[in-house]
């Protein structure tokens, strides 16, 4: 149940961030929005991490102006492959965590590109976007593995010292 609390803190959080006006230098700049969806891609099951991913692609078309549905559709099927990936090969660990963040971010910043090139969009050259795509997949990647190493210490110094059961603090085996 909390999961879905800070999902919807997390999407307005990540909105505020992606519009805020602080300057990113441009090749790594990190997809905050990205890495709300890759927190349900970590904590839900595929079916309602793909439900999620749609609703946060629905807010990545609105604050960016791109045709409505393109990051929903592009990002719920990005979310929903990486989470049956989780469930099927990767597991809970942390370097799946790091690489599917990166995957799933990389993925869908070439995807909405890729579909606005061939709209004939100007937006420059595909190898521009491709440079942009990897320093925001790793910048992605690695914010979102310090907030799951930062998460499970909390976590479990908070069940060592007796403020949450013992249970709760364990991981989630796959």
């Amino acid at each position: 149940m909390w999961y879905r609390i800070a999902l919807v803190i997390g999407i307005y959080l990540a909105a505020v961030l992606e519009t805020s006006v602080t300057e990113q230098p441009a090749t790594l700049q990190i997809a905050w929005l990205i890495l709300v969806a890759s927190f349900a891609m970590w904590q839900l099951p595929a079916p309602e991490a793909a439900g999620w991913g749609a609703g946060i692609g629905f807010v990545c078309d609105a604050l960016s102006g791109t045709p409505l549905g393109l990051h929903a559709l592009l990002l719920s099927m990005a979310v929903w492959g990486a989470a049956l990936c989780r469930d099927r090969w990767l597991g809970q660990s942390l370097a799946s965590y790091g690489a599917s963040t990166m995957a799933v971010t990389a993925l869908v910043i070439l995807a909405a590109a890729g579909v606005r090139w061939f709209q004939n969009e100007s937006f420059g050259p595909m190898t521009h976007v491709s440079l942009v795509a990897a320093g925001a997949a790793a910048a992605t990647g690695l914010c979102g593995l310090v907030g799951v190493i930062a998460c499970r210490t909390v976590a479990y110094a908070a069940a060592a010292n007796g403020l949450i059961p013992q249970k709760r603090a364990t991981a989630r085996s796959a």
